[in-house]
């Protein structure tokens, strides 16, 4: 029997007797045997600061290990640290190379987090097919995230063409899993009244007029909430993007 195999199991057992330490020592060794597994659960014990103190730099050492055995959650978090320099430094290339190899292989939260470095250009040519792209295959997978992403990509007509159903269905699965994103863009597709708006555009601020319509969604990669992209027309819409650039007031 493989010996990291064998030693990454002494390594659980111990951690369910609540030995963490004792577990940490065998995973060590299991890690020195190449057991990718024992890589990622001593990054995760870095992380949360399991039988020892929380370590950013020895996560990411781990997490990197993991990475290069082809684990492929360990790839996506590796990837999370170099898009957010959390041990290492910041590298959204280094960050777009390391979701791509997890998304091939299917990993929905992986696929995601390629699609957003698409979405604003970040370490990649910045593409909206692309964003399409990853977005679509992690929400095939129910990912509420990628739902939510895809369907405003949908509703702003970003990457394709706009399809308001389609954005409202794929904002309704988001909610049904308790997406809070979703949910409230689910109610401004539906007309359903909400709290007093007034219009993001700074030079206008008006109150937002929703008998008239005038919904206009958070784009996919807004880091505010999407009641704070609201805009009392179009043209105000179109406006603060102008002053911003491609991307909307959120996200510049």
């Amino acid at each position: 029997m493989d010996v990291g195999v064998v030693r990454y199991g002494v390594g659980m057992g111990e951690l369910r007797r609540g030995r963490a330490k004792k577990a940490l020592r065998w995973w060590v060794k299991a890690a020195r045997a190449r057991h990718a597994g024992a890589c990622y659960a001593l990054a995760f014990c870095a992380v949360n600061g399991v039988g020892g103190p929380a370590s950013e730099e020895e996560a990411a050492m781990w997490f990197g290990a993991a990475a290069k055995l082809g684990h492929v959650r360990g790839q996506n978090e590796y990837g999370y640290c170099f898009e957010k320099g959390e041990g290492v430094e910041q590298n959204s290339k280094e960050a777009a190379r390391w979701y791509e190899k997890a998304a091939r292989k299917g990993y929905a939260m992986a696929q995601c987090n390629l699609g957003g470095l698409y979405y604003q250009g970040k370490g990649v040519e910045q593409s909206y097919e692309q964003a399409l792209k990853w977005w679509r295959l992690a929400a095939r997978q129910n990912d509420p995230v990628a739902q939510n992403k895809l369907a405003c990509l949908y509703a702003n007509s970003q990457g394709t063409q706009q399809d308001w159903p389609r954005a409202l269905r794929l904002f309704r699965r988001a909610a049904a899993q308790g997406y809070t994103d979703a949910t409230h863009n689910v109610r401004v597709m539906e007309g359903e009244p909400a709290a007093v708006r007034r219009c993001a555009l700074p030079s206008c601020g008006a109150v937002a007029d929703e008998a008239r319509g005038q919904r206009h969604l958070c784009c996919a990669g807004c880091k505010r909430t999407p009641a704070a992209c609201y805009y009392c027309s179009a043209a105000c819409q179109a406006a603060d993007a102008a002053r911003h650039g491609p991307l909307c007031p959120g996200q510049a």
